[in-house]
């Protein structure tokens, strides 16, 4: 299974979460999702193939196929060179946000690399445009040869689980299988 992501979102009349202190990455003010977040790529809802998160003080774990490699990805038409918009509800920036690009599958139509092509968002490969409390849209240009997107989204819980609560990193993620243009 592949797992792709893209997020859009966005712009709303509400003031941005985000902090940033001297020296240090940016970081959010606002508390983690209480469900798995959701992602538009291009306006198109995307399924979720997997998610680890804490529901109801519970710790829960989704993969929409038992076998890694069985899932049906959701195609996605794509211009070449054209950024692909992705839009994520609700919108507090997540501690990891990584598209990964995969340019060569298997006759399955499977990625042959465990990692392709990686843009890392909080990083500035991305560009982040909006971001508020209901939605988080940035966009990335995917190279020209891209078959198979993942979009992986983290968010460290400072809540914990368990009585040591220490912290726990939700995630989640979502693969597109790409239509050209």
């Amino acid at each position: 299974m592949v797992t792709v992501a893209l997020l859009c979102a966005g712009c709303t009349p509400e003031a941005s979460t985000q902090r940033r202190e001297a020296g240090q990455p940016l970081s959010s003010s606002a508390p983690v999702p209480s469900t798995p977040p959701s992602l538009l790529v291009n306006n198109a809802p995307i399924d979720l193939a997997s998610y680890d998160w804490v529901i109801d003080g519970k710790k829960e774990n989704f993969r929409v196929s038992a076998q890694e490699n069985d899932a049906t990805l959701q195609e996605v038409a794509l211009e070449q060179n054209v950024p692909v918009v992705m839009t994520i509800r609700p919108g507090r920036m997540p501690d990891q946000l990584i598209v990964s690009a995969f340019d060569e599958l298997d006759d399955r139509g499977i990625p042959t690399s465990s990692t392709g092509k990686e843009f890392d968002c909080n990083r500035g490969q991305c560009d982040v445009t909006s971001v508020s409390s209901a939605m988080l849209t940035f966009s990335v240009t995917l190279p020209p040869e891209t078959r198979v997107f993942a979009t992986h989204v983290g968010y460290f819980d400072a809540t914990g689980l368990g009585s040591g609560r220490e912290p726990v990193l939700l995630s989640a993620s979502w693969g597109v299988r790409v239509a050209h243009d």
